[in-house]
């Protein structure tokens, strides 16, 4: 079988079930396998007793039958979704530094995964952000980030909000599916691409109840409002508020109203950041009470200041 040259990617399960399937012809033009492509094609069960790393087009499409330590050779580019998915033996494995995108649940089920969640609930391989399924309440993805993964947080119950720096220029499909406590994510970036949901009928609605509902707060005619009415959230500008110190709440000021929210927030009782960037007055990316403290401290010395003028 020979594929056009015209075809660029090859959607999950395209092929699975073409279990004649002798040999496959696949042309230089494509540059996305999804997984389980090829699971039943016996031209892909040779390829496997070949190598335990199947690779095509600098496509890492499978390594499903490696175990104990692997080592993916320079070059490949992208480790496509559910490349190692179940290798619950592959426990280490070392990357080269030329990937730059990996698919959704590619290392789901593998010790390597679980070793990393402990380390740090944000799993990062070469500035994309693979999995975030462990973190929990208001996450904030570091600025050197580029991508986040397919499914990279699916079905986290225990995230409030995200916040997405203007670093990321490509949010995978289903990042955050079936998170239900997520109400707000910020997209900084007015150009970030937002992969399609999955299940997306011909008339352009979702087919299916669990794909994100919360605010989305972005710029002005950026892809982020554009995704946020094409799906139905509600959509909310950050246009000024980034720039204001200590405006959590998201108003375009900073006042008394912002220390209480915060200081409500601590308290841990629902009340949501709306832009918690500008209280991370610290810039360690974490809020806690020294931020309350520095708030304050902020607001007497707003307060004084206007009253000298006043005088």
């Amino acid at each position: 079988m020979k594929l056009s040259e015209n075809i660029k990617s090859i959607e999950y399960d395209a092929l699975s079930h073409s279990s004649e399937l002798e040999s496959v012809k696949i042309p230089e033009s494509v540059s996305e396998i999804s997984g389980y492509t090829f699971s039943a094609i016996p031209w892909f069960r040779e390829k496997q007793k070949e190598s335990p790393l199947v690779i095509i087009n600098n496509l890492l499409v499978s390594g499903q039958s490696c175990s104990g330590g692997v080592v993916i050779p320079n070059g490949v580019k992208v480790i496509c979704s559910e490349a190692f998915y179940g290798c619950s033996k592959l426990s280490t494995i070392t990357f080269p530094n030329t990937i730059n995108e990996v698919g959704g649940d590619a290392f789901n089920g593998t010790q390597w995964l679980e070793d990393r969640r402990q380390e740090n609930p944000l799993v990062i391989l070469n500035n994309v952000l693979v999995d975030g399924q462990t973190c929990a309440g208001d996450v904030a993805i570091p600025d050197n980030i580029t991508s986040i993964s397919k499914y990279a947080f699916y079905r986290n119950s225990t995230i409030t909000s995200v916040f997405i720096p203007k670093s990321v220029i490509l949010i995978g499909s289903d990042a955050f599916h079936i998170c239900n406590n997520l109400s707000a994510i910020t997209i900084e970036n007015p150009t970030c691409k937002i992969n399609n949901f999955t299940n997306v009928g011909s008339s352009g609605s979702y087919v299916g109840e669990n794909h994100y509902k919360g605010i989305i707060y972005g710029y002005a005619g950026s892809t982020a409002q554009k995704f946020a009415e094409k799906y139905g959230n509600t959509f909310n500008l950050i246009e000024n508020s980034s720039l204001v110190e200590g405006d959590c709440n998201n108003d375009g000021e900073f006042n008394i109203a912002d220390i209480i929210t915060l200081q409500r927030w601590l308290l841990n009782d629902g009340t949501k950041l709306a832009n918690w960037k500008n209280v991370d007055l610290c810039k360690d990316n974490r809020i806690d009470v020294f931020a309350l403290v520095l708030l304050k401290r902020m607001l007497i010395s707003k307060s004084s200041l206007s009253a000298q003028q006043r005088v």
